[in-house]
């Protein structure tokens, strides 16, 4: 494409220079008054053929109406009709100094110029001060019976070419025409290749793309504004692919990790339920108390197992986001409050203490699923007495209300005594299967924290 653009360019700028040299041959020629092919190439036909040829059926038709006398040669209507077929030329019939007709209207100056009674002037030059005059190509004179002076002439407008202007008017017109063909072709050329290499530049990019080169900036359009867009969003595609599969990568390093820590959670309490169903079909559990131990300790690993899966299966339903809030307005000191009551229930006396401060003034109402926010209290508490480092662990729960430029949003806290998290650690352990000790000391499945932050989040919070 690029040569077959250079090559038409190179072809009409050498056509536009060959057309200007031979111009400027003819011109030579023509003043040198030599006669060549390139004079009668260029040279026009007489400019004044046509207009004479039609003054002399003019000049006929009206020898025609005088011979009929002098009545039909004087009558404005008769004489209409050569006027009408006079094309560019004027027909004029003068009395003295009036004029009686004229087919087309004539300026004083131009009637005042008109040759005079006897002069049988053809072919009168007009003066740089007459130039707005017409002159005649045909003057024909009579008298009237009273010996009142006619003159008939047939005028032809002068040329707008004065004395000393540049033959070939029409032709020099054509080559500066070629001329601006060429200057267009010059930019077109210029325009065609700072695109086609902005597009190859595009194209390239967009194969390194293709072939997984995240990497490298896809760059600029240069001058085009057009192609700068396109240079722009492709470079946010590429960024966004990138930044899609870094997230992809994480997630699935994170979801390897889900599984590995799952596994190991699940052969854990598995590996005690197998040893004690092998107990009991062996009849090591050979009194009725020790095959009570036995199914006690079996229905507790199932509850573990049990609570893990619907953990596990919440959670992807949270992600999924297949599990959307039923937000109704709640009265967060009593929910609390009621809350607290069945927590207490639920922890054994001496492993928890807990507590609930809640401001002065009317009640703190926020829109949030019950359901839900019980079960971020419920995993918030079990993480704190479970994880707390000792035997006894102490809770408050307090509520407040945020400043105006928060938008009014209702600021929950649940503190604990607990051994604490390294500050490190502060952004993630809100993670899936995020465990900040190594040994797993605690028990649980490592998804309470996240179906935590995910439940929040999906009342409109932020944990």
């Amino acid at each position: 494409m690029r040569r077959a653009v250079i090559l038409f360019f190179a072809s009409s700028l050498g056509l536009a220079l060959g057309l200007l040299l031979a111009y400027e041959s003819a011109i030579a020629s023509w003043y040198r008054g030599e006669s060549t092919f390139l004079t009668s190439l260029f040279k026009p036909g007489p400019s004044l053929a046509r207009s004479t040829t039609g003054a002399d059926t003019i000049f006929r038709s009206f020898n025609r109406l005088y011979t009929e006398g002098l009545a039909a040669a004087t009558d404005p209507a008769r004489l209409a009709p050569l006027g009408a077929n006079a094309g560019s030329l004027v027909v004029t019939l003068r009395s003295g100094k009036d004029i009686l007709y004229s087919s087309r209207p004539l300026e004083a100056k131009a009637a005042a110029s008109l040759p005079a009674f006897g002069s049988l002037s053809q072919k009168p030059e007009p003066t740089e001060e007459e130039g707005e005059a017409h002159y005649a190509i045909r003057q024909f004179d009579f008298r009237g019976p009273a010996g009142e002076d006619y003159s008939f002439f047939i005028l032809k407008p002068p040329s707008p070419s004065k004395p000393g202007h540049l033959p070939y008017t029409r032709q020099l017109a054509l080559v500066v025409a070629l001329v601006l063909l060429a200057a267009d072709g010059a930019v077109g050329v210029w325009f065609t290749i700072h695109i086609l290499s902005s597009l190859g530049r595009l194209e390239a990019s967009a194969r390194r793309i293709g072939s997984g080169d995240l990497e490298t900036p896809v760059g600029s359009g240069e001058a085009f504004s057009e192609l700068s867009s396109v240079f722009v969003v492709l470079e946010a595609m590429r960024e966004k692919i990138g930044e899609l599969l870094r997230e992809e990568r994480l997630r699935e390093q994170e979801r390897r990790e889900l599984i590995a820590n799952l596994s190991h959670d699940l052969r854990t309490p598995l590996s005690a339920l197998r040893g004690y169903v092998d107990g009991l079909r062996e009849g090591i559990a050979d009194t009725p108390e020790k095959s009570g131990r036995y199914l006690q300790v079996i229905a507790d690993k199932t509850a573990i197992l049990e609570r893990m899966t619907g953990e596990l299966f919440l959670l992807s339903t949270l992600e999924d986001n297949a599990a959307p809030s039923q937000a109704v307005p709640l009265d967060l000191g009593a929910f609390l409050q009621g809350g607290i009551e069945e927590l207490a229930l639920a922890h054994p006396q001496g492993s928890r203490h807990f507590e609930l401060e809640l401001p002065e003034g009317p009640p703190i109402l926020a829109l949030a699923d019950p359901g839900q926010l019980r079960r971020v209290v419920e995993n918030l508490t079990d993480n704190a007495l479970r994880h707390g480092g000792r035997p006894s662990v102490r809770l408050r729960f307090s509520l407040a209300r945020s400043e105006a430029k928060d938008g009014g949003r209702v600021l929950a806290r649940i503190e604990d005594d607990g051994r604490g998290v390294p500050e490190a650690d502060f952004e993630r352990i809100f993670e899936r299967v995020r465990r900040l000790d190594a040994g797993r000391s605690g028990g649980g499945s490592g998804l309470g924290l996240a179906i935590a932050r995910k439940l929040v989040e999906a009342n409109g919070g932020t944990i």
